[in-house]
């Protein structure tokens, strides 16, 4: 498969799609600012789901067929009366046979938020990690790359990821990666409409993208300190997926690279991994083309290989459709991320 199929393939949201989308009445999420002056739109909603929204989510949101908007009652004034709202609205979707058979990551609960960020960067919701993609709102995560040059060949360490994991188990991944997602308190029912977080992994929590990079080297791969001091953030990139027991899924990914030792060895710690090899840049991209890398991870590689001359207009027939391709337009708001 070539390159930019592969990117194809994760931009399963192509801006085509969009265009159609937005021209013939697809339906929005619709969200107040933070300090609930205006309105926004925060994210598209999947056609598969709207008939959910209008059949089993009245007590939280309103469905208007002639604006095409999705959004919350006008008597929940707050940010905090909205999310305990919707929060309460999806745990029970999670006891609907007729919502979950559609909807299949309603089954993979995690218990963690994507914040939601208004046009002015500040936080206006908090949405459970599974259920994002109902809403359509944007994603954020980070990724590294751990490389080194041996017998005159660029290498890279890559994971595999653990058969357990709820989503791409089995699969190939970059050495590091994570979510940059709120962790909601293990001993709060979900079933409760007003729910604690721990600020113990997102931006809020006051860690920089960098940080929370950092952070996940020593949970997942046992970095040293002296080689977690050399990571640099280098790159960014965007794609839009369209998974049909997810929804529709704008994503940033804040990327990393880190130059590492020959003798290094990343050890697995917190289980999400099975495996690390330290594979030839030749053999990663055959198995990106062979698809066995999740999808992320697969555009981070890319991305790499762009960057460091691997993959130049000479080798690659579509270089300028692979470079425009893994910074994807979204149009939704982003984070605005400030030094901790």
């Amino acid at each position: 498969m070539s390159v930019l199929s592969i990117i194809n393939q994760a931009n399963g949201f192509s801006l085509n799609d969009e265009a159609s989308f937005v021209a013939n009445g697809g339906y929005a999420f619709e969200c107040p600012f933070a300090d609930g002056t205006n309105v926004f739109v925060a994210g598209y909603i999947h056609p598969d789901f709207v008939p959910f929204f209008k059949s089993h989510g009245r007590q939280a949101l309103q469905t208007d067929d002639q604006t095409r908007r999705i959004r919350f009652l006008p008597h929940l004034k707050t940010m905090e009366e909205r999310q305990d709202a919707v929060h309460v609205m999806f745990v029970k979707w999670c006891q609907e046979p007729s919502i979950v058979a559609v909807a299949g990551c309603l089954k993979k609960w995690r218990n963690e938020h994507y914040q939601v960020f208004d046009p002015n960067g500040d936080v206006c919701l908090l949405v459970e990690r599974c259920c994002s993609g109902m809403l359509g709102v944007r994603q954020y995560g980070c990724h590294l790359n751990a490389y080194l040059v041996k017998d005159d060949q660029m290498h890279m360490w890559i994971a595999k990821r653990s058969k357990s994991k709820q989503t791409y188990p089995g699969m190939l991944d970059n050495i590091v990666g994570g979510n940059l997602s709120l962790f909601q308190s293990p001993f709060v029912d979900p079933a409760f409409s007003s729910f604690m977080v721990l600020l113990t992994g997102g931006l809020t929590a006051g860690l920089t993208p960098l940080q929370v990079m950092q952070k996940e080297c020593v949970e997942e791969a046992s970095f040293p300190q002296d080689i977690i001091s050399t990571i640099q953030p280098v790159s960014m990139i965007s794609f839009f997926s369209n998974i049909a027991d997810r929804g529709l899924l704008p994503e940033s990914e804040f990327v990393f690279d880190v130059f590492v030792p020959d003798g290094f060895q990343p050890v697995p710690l917190d289980g999400e991994v099975e495996s690390f090899e330290l594979m030839p840049i030749d053999k990663v991209l055959k198995c990106i083309q062979q698809g066995l890398f999740m999808p992320a991870s697969a555009l981070v590689v890319i991305d790499f290989m762009i960057r460091h001359g691997l993959m130049t207009a000479e080798n690659q027939i579509d270089y300028m459709d692979i470079v425009s391709s893994i910074h994807r337009h979204l149009s939704f708001p982003c984070l605005r991320v400030t030094s901790a």
